[in-house]
């Protein structure tokens, strides 16, 4: 065995910072990995579920996730709800995908994003297409991948102007939106209602790191042309950040020889994980690493 099931550790970064991260599943034989990217507001427990459900339905593939740099358990606490630049998301993914190749030299490597952890994943694939290398698949879960009706333009605009001259100025997330009820899952009234009670709760973001987000989700149409690896998006029809029209416009921009399956759940909300379709949504997952790569058990 390399590693317990569930047992935190740490990697060091490419700047020599170290983030924690969880496993699932780790033998020596296992032939596929999934590497967890959460979402904002998130962290790696976010992936329990579906770890326990691999655990139980799919032995032959293990999960890794990481906390992700500027989020709630990045143990630098001055840079919780901050990040300098995008790019050193992409090499905090580059780092642990070393990591998780030296420990499983054998297996395909599958980045799995969910919510602003997709952003984080496509780009930084997109950012490395001399690398192909670097990972044999892609799952996006709930990608937000365009901005509508969901945040008022004027908002984003003022947030975009003020970024540069006042980048570390904070901002609560529901101060973007003006439905103040936005629920994220059956169960919750708003994204900060779900995560308020966490440890790794943030209270507000600087608008740098915000600022970036949105730079990330403009560019998602465009970045959607450079997958050439097989594809799992996954999406809520209740979703209020990603409308169903909006996945489905991100996924015509993949290039029709790309090997794409899209997975809609009609009755989900944003954060599939939690949703009282996450079953169905790790069975699917399940269910697509075993038709693309064999050794999913029958899902009942």
């Amino acid at each position: 065995m390399l590693d317990c099931p569930h047992k935190m550790q740490e990697f060091t970064s490419f700047d020599g910072d170290r983030f924690s991260y969880r496993s699932f599943g780790t033998t020596d034989e296992a032939s596929t990995i999934i590497i967890g990217v959460h979402g904002i507001s998130g962290a790696s427990y976010d992936y329990i579920g579906l770890g326990e459900y691999l655990e139980k339905h799919h032995p032959g593939c293990a999960l890794y996730a990481y906390e992700v740099r500027g989020q709630g358990l990045d143990p630098n606490q001055s840079r919780i709800g901050d990040i300098h630049r995008p790019q050193e998301w992409y090499q905090d993914l580059y780092a642990f995908t070393r990591l998780v190749r030296d420990l499983h030299p054998k297996a395909r490597i599958i980045w799995c994003g969910e919510s602003m952890g997709s952003l984080i994943t496509l780009h930084a694939y997109a950012a490395r297409l001399d690398k192909p290398s670097l990972c044999d698949g892609l799952i996006l879960l709930a990608p937000v991948v365009k901005i509508g009706n969901q945040i008022p333009s004027w908002k984003l605009n003022l947030a975009r102007l003020v970024s540069w001259m006042f980048p570390r100025f904070r901002v609560k997330l529901d101060q973007l939106h003006d439905d103040e009820t936005v629920k994220v899952t059956q169960g919750s009234d708003s994204h900060s209602a779900q995560s308020s009670t966490n440890e790794w709760h943030i209270e507000s973001y600087t608008l740098r790191l915000l600022s970036i987000l949105g730079a990330h989700i403009r560019g998602m149409m465009q970045q959607a042309k450079h997958i050439t690896h097989p594809v799992l998006i996954l999406n809520g029809g209740q979703d209020y950040f990603t409308p169903a029209a909006f996945t489905e416009e991100f996924v015509s921009h993949i290039p029709s020889s790309t090997d794409t399956r899209h997975r809609y759940f009609p009755d989900a909300y944003h954060l599939l994980m939690y949703d009282d379709a996450r079953n169905e949504v790790f069975a699917a997952i399940s269910q697509w690493i075993g038709d693309k790569y064999g050794q999913a058990d029958q899902i009942s």
